[in-house]
């Protein structure tokens, strides 16, 4: 599919800075759209601040402070701040679809909404159940709650990442029709299984180890402290694994500590953060792939690392919880345990540690379900096209009349 003649003008109001999952959606999806050949203008211009390039600087460290101090009053801050820009950018490039990130950034909605200008609306996580899960203690979750009610309202229609998610706000009493559900997606001509892992294995010392993986943010949440507090029952069929970790936060000190108390020191390879498009390299030096997110209120993620693990033919252990089970078919190209169940995690650890013939098998069944049923950047972007398409389309319709009638 690709963009048609008279297809409408985005804007793109994206603020997401810090290098992330989010960043990488925002680039994946802005890099398949204009593949397809779409009219797309982003806002700001896009700038990632990567992982160890941040400023140390005293302004710096009082905005960092200044954050981590008064969260909520700084991020009010820089949306009011932010509100002339989006306004002008707006003005200037007159767009006939704005594309928002961010339920915050509700002054994006208003401003189209005042110029006749439909808005879709893009949310990956309700801001006060993902600060929840960070261990954030907000102080306005009301008002929080009541600015979400207000943009989806304000909303044309409104982009979520998972059917969880659309589940949550239909619950809330919005109209299910308001809602498309659009997931992570993956790139499957770079997340190719035949890339070889020997610099990666050289380079941290994995060669002749059977590799369990993990690649995320180091957050409570993602469950990897469980994990590793959970790995030293395995004992003597540990002697040959090695545990390598990608990615950065703020857990990472703790990681640590686990690693020194529970004796797997030696066993266990912190990688940092790495850009995404090392990423496929580094799973290929994975084994085995896990996920082992821990139980919460809501599952609303759209989990990048799963649709990487699969399009890399990695034999897959997750929690079953939200989109895990759409897209691992337990026993099949995967494996799916029950959430904080070290029990049944530990049981299918040691099943695909054992059992080299299990592992190819599922991994061959990864690649093969992957590349036939998996959620690509190039059908995320052609679906949020289609969707300007259609409020474009309405917002013209309700126009001609009153035109008509001059």
């Amino acid at each position: 599919m690709s963009a048609m003649p008279g297809d409408p003008t985005i804007l793109y109001i994206n603020h997401e800075m810090a290098a992330s999952g989010a960043t990488v959606h925002r680039d994946e999806f802005v890099s398949a759209a204009r593949a397809l050949g779409a009219t797309l203008i982003q806002y700001p211009h896009p700038r990632t601040v990567q992982e160890g390039r941040v400023g140390f600087g005293l302004r710096q460290r009082f905005k960092r402070w200044f954050y981590t101090r008064w969260t909520e009053l700084a991020l009010l801050l820089m949306v009011i701040k932010r509100a002339p820009g989006e306004g002008w950018a707006l003005l200037r490039t007159r767009p006939d679809v704005v594309l928002v990130n961010f339920t915050v950034h509700a002054f994006s909605i208003l401003f189209g909404r005042a110029f006749g200008i439909p808005v879709i609306l893009q949310i990956h996580c309700p801001y006060y159940l993902h600060a929840d899960y960070a261990n954030e203690r907000l102080r306005l979750v009301h008002f929080w709650k009541w600015l979400e009610k207000l943009a989806i309202g304000m909303a044309s229609r409104v982009v979520v990442v998972s059917t969880p998610l659309q589940e949550y706000y239909v619950a809330l009493g919005f109209p299910r029709d308001k809602f498309v559900v659009l997931p992570n997606g993956v790139d499957l001509l770079r997340f190719d299984p035949a890339l070889c892992a020997d610099r990666v294995r050289e380079r941290f010392g994995l060669q002749g180890s059977l590799v369990l993986g993990f690649i995320g943010g180091l957050a409570a949440w993602t469950g990897i402290d469980w994990f590793l507090e959970a790995l030293p029952r395995l004992e003597s069929l540990l002697d040959n694994v090695v545990i390598l970790i990608i990615g950065s936060g703020s857990l990472e000190s703790r990681l640590r500590q686990i690693v020194a108390e529970s004796g797997l020191e030696g066993r266990v390879r912190f990688a940092g953060f790495i850009p995404h498009e090392q990423v496929p390299e580094h799973l290929a030096a994975f084994d085995i792939a896990v996920a082992p997110y821990r139980k919460v209120k809501l599952f609303y993620n759209s989990p990048m690392k799963l649709h990487e693990y699969l399009a890399m033919g990695k034999p897959v252990i997750a929690s079953r919880m939200g989109q895990s089970a759409e897209l691992i078919t337990n026993g099949e190209n995967g494996f799916l345990y029950e959430p904080d169940d070290a029990g049944e995690l530990l049981a299918l650890l040691r099943l695909l540690i054992q059992d080299a013939d299990l592992r190819r098998r599922l991994g061959r069944a990864a690649r093969t379900r992957s590349r036939a049923v998996a959620w690509t950047w190039e059908k995320n972007a052609a679906a949020i096209l289609e969707l300007g398409r259609v409020v474009a389309g309405q917002a013209s319709d309700t126009e001609t009349p009153s035109r008509g009638s001059g």
